[in-house]
This record gives C-alpha cells, structure tokens and sequence, in this order.
C-alpha cells in the first residue's frame, strides 16, 4: 500500500513538473505569436510603402521622359513627334535606389515574418504535445483529462498522499513494535512455562 501509495504520489509530482513546463511554454508561445503579429503589421506596412514609393516613382517616369523630349523628335514611348500636352515633373518623387532600398526592407520585414511563423508554429507544436501528455496523466490521475484547476487537484492528491504515507509509516511502526513484543514474548513464554512446572 505504501509503495501504491507512493507511486501516486510520484505520478502527481511528474503532472505538476509537466504543468509547469507547459505553462512557461505556453508564455514563451504567447510572446512568440506577439512577435509573429508584430512582424506581420510590420512587413504588411513595408509592402504599403514599397508600392507607394512604386505608384510615385512610375507616376514621375513621365514627367522625366517629358523632360527631355523636343518638338519633332520622337517619343521613346509612344513614337509620336507631336507633344501637344506633355507631363510634369513630380517634386520629391522617389529615385530608383529609393525604391531599392524600400523593396530590401519589404523583403527583410517579410523573412522577419517567416522566421516569427515558424518559430511560434514549432514552439505551439510542442506546446500541444506536452498538454496532450498532461490531459493522458490527468486521466490516468483523476478520471479526466481537462487543464482547469488541474494545479488544485495535484496538490490536493499529493496532500492526500503524504498523509497516507504518513498513516502507512505509524501502522508499519507500530506492527514492527507489535513484532518487537511478539519475538520477546516468544522468548520468554519458555522461560515462563519452566517457571511454572517448576512451582
């Protein structure tokens, strides 16, 4: 009974360590998926301005063809040599190194991402095991498997346990007193009964 006893209270003590992984896991998986939405709003806001920066920098390619063009030449795009209403250059419109840089930092945001996913997706794989492990232990422990208030009910089984380890050590004293007194009284009864056939 002992032994049974505490093999429970090992089995409870294995659910709690296992609990407590899970929970740090669980915040680390929190601060990950955090991490994940950060660096997706991040890359999404990148993308935003790459195509921006994109739209004003073709938008300015004509006002720079238009630039250079002269009544009777043809157009590089069109090959018209009239230019009744040509266009004006935009001010402040993105260079192409502009827009090199902004699509490096679209790209470097979007691995960022990735890197994020894939991180929070392992560490949620993991996290899903070991309370797949627990709910199997719970069971085994308390006939359900579910998470809620499962700290409560181990320390109350280990409570349990230690007081009936507690209960088993005085009933194994008192019957290995109780074999103490057997095995002196055993001794004894002979030196008793001589005693006796000799009065």
């Amino acid at each position: 009974l002992r032994e049974k006893a505490a093999a429970r209270q090992s089995k409870a003590k294995a659910l709690q360590s296992a609990l407590t992984d899970f929970n740090v896991l669980a915040k680390r998986l929190e601060s990950l998926q955090a991490g994940y939405r950060e660096a997706f709003l991040e890359a999404e806001s990148q993308q935003s301005t790459y195509h921006a920066q994109n739209a004003a920098f073709l938008h300015a390619q004509a006002g720079i063809l238009a630039e250079n063009l002269a009544e009777g030449e043809a157009c590089p795009v069109c090959g018209s040599s009239f230019h009744p209403s040509l266009a004006a250059k935009l001010e402040g419109a993105p260079t192409e190194a502009d827009l090199e840089t902004a699509k490096k930092d679209v790209e470097a945001a979007q691995k960022k991402a990735v890197e994020a996913s894939s991180l929070s997706g392992q560490l949620m794989g993991q996290t899903a095991a070991i309370k797949s492990a627990i709910a199997a232990q719970s069971v085994e422990l308390f006939g359900e498997g579910t998470m809620g208030q499962l700290n409560e009910k181990i320390e109350d089984l280990l409570e349990e346990s230690r007081a009936e380890i507690g209960r088993l050590e005085e009933k194994i004293n008192l019957e290995e007193s109780n074999l103490q007194r057997k095995k002196l009284l055993n001794r004894e009864i002979p030196d008793c009964e001589a005693k006796i056939q000799q009065a």
